[in-house]
């Protein structure tokens, strides 16, 4: 990442990545002829964008893109662009209308991904969200994709209460702020929406959605209103780091519910316990089973034994003490999925993960669908289990300079 000095006198960072632009021509709303999608590319470059992704609608009815169609057009464009000076780097994606139709594709692989096949871009209805969508959100991310959503700022559902889209943020859906809502381009309730969504930490990253050259101004804008409001720290991450992340499948989860505004509780998703508790919750908020012990974990222990101690000890609980079916188990992961029983002999999912820490190992117990006793009856119960079998832990040794003051003598 690189500092320099933007038109006007303004100081900015560029190695911004903009995930969402119209810059192929002909074949949307976006721009209009080659020349002019050179001329957007260029001056998003001049904004601090270096990689800029094409995302042609891909709406039935509208838009009559396929993949093929956008393949071809794109390719043209692409020889074009690599001919000019000045440009940031490119790539290819879709912003897939959601209907039954581009639902299909998305799940069959005739959608377009993201570079990297991690992520791919979706929109919504302006006036409605779709039935179960929460469910068909799970079902790309049992495909190992992840739903990136455009512009939520612009949902009328959003605009008179943003916790509407807390069930598919549970799905595992992230979301892409369009930077220039903040400076009202598309209205007062669009740009309200765009301020509490940030404010309350919703958003995972920021981009363009540019589709003409005299769009770039109100980018520049929105960026120094996005910094205004979050701070250029917040403002890096959403513009760098984050659009990132979905390209790798990195994707940190922010859950904008915890803690208050701006509070951000991450996990990898490469990480396979959140893969398996995915599967495992489809069709219910699953937010909760995911081990954050730093911020959301409601029932945790330290163990002072090793790694390898604590796992087989937590499967023996878990399976043989407790009795419970276990799901999934992975020592290297070091978790443990299991079928929890109340009283009643009602099941539930049950994860009990370990975190190796700085001389001891975080044990957190997550049942996302109970009480949190519940939680703290099952970690009290194995800490107790690893007291009696294992005894006294062994002492670590002192560092070497309090190991030489103990026995130093007294002058």
């Amino acid at each position: 990442m690189a500092w320099g000095a933007d038109h006007g006198g303004r100081v900015q960072v560029s190695g911004y990545i903009d995930l969402h632009c119209h810059w192929v021509p002909g074949i949307d709303d976006g721009v209009r002829s080659a020349t002019e999608g050179v001329e957007l590319l260029r001056r998003l470059r001049r904004a601090g964008f270096e990689r800029v992704i094409a995302t042609p609608h891909m709406r039935p009815g509208m838009f009559d893109n396929d993949r093929a169609t956008i393949e071809r057009s794109y390719e043209a464009m692409e020889l074009l662009v690599a001919e000019q000076e000045g440009m940031p780097e490119v790539g290819l994606a879709s912003e897939h209308y959601f209907d039954d139709s581009v639902f299909h594709r998305m799940l069959s692989g005739q959608g377009l991904c993201y570079p990297g096949s991690q992520a791919l871009l979706i929109e919504l209805n302006a006036e409605f969200f779709p039935l179960r969508l929460a469910d068909r959100m799970i079902d790309l991310r049992r495909r190992k994709l992840r739903p990136v959503l455009a512009h939520p700022e612009r949902y009328a559902a959003v605009w008179s209460k943003i916790s509407v889209l807390d069930e598919i943020l549970d799905a595992g859906v992230v979301l892409l702020m369009d930077v220039a809502a903040l400076t009202g381009k598309y209205g007062r309730k669009p740009q309200k929406a765009a301020e509490a969504l940030l404010a309350e930490g919703y958003y995972y990253a920021a981009c363009s959605d540019a589709h003409r050259p005299s769009d770039v101004e109100e980018v520049r804008r929105g960026i120094d209103r996005l910094a205004a409001l979050a701070g250029d720290k917040e403002a890096q991450f959403l513009l760098r780091e984050g659009p990132q992340n979905i390209l790798e499948g990195r994707v940190r989860l922010t859950w904008p519910w915890i803690g208050g505004a701006g509070m951000t509780a991450c996990m990898a998703v490469s990480n396979p316990p959140l893969k398996a508790l995915l599967a495992l919750c489809v069709g219910t908020s699953f937010a909760g089973l995911i081990a954050l012990p730093d911020a959301t974990a409601r029932a945790s222990f330290d163990s002072p034994y090793t790694l390898e101690q604590t796992y087989h000890t937590t499967l023996r609980y878990v399976r043989i003490d407790r009795g419970y079916k276990v799901t999934e188990k992975d020592p290297s992961a070091a978790y443990v999925l299991f079928e929890y029983q109340d009283i009643n002999g009602k099941e539930s999912p049950g994860a009990i993960e370990l975190i190796p820490s700085t001389g001891h190992i975080k044990v957190v117990v997550q049942l996302p669908k109970m009480p949190r006793y519940h939680e703290q009856v099952l970690a009290d119960g194995l800490a107790k289990k690893l007291r009696d079998e294992l005894g006294e832990p062994p002492k670590r040794p002192l560092p070497e300079e309090d190991a030489g003051a103990s026995d130093a003598k007294p002058d």
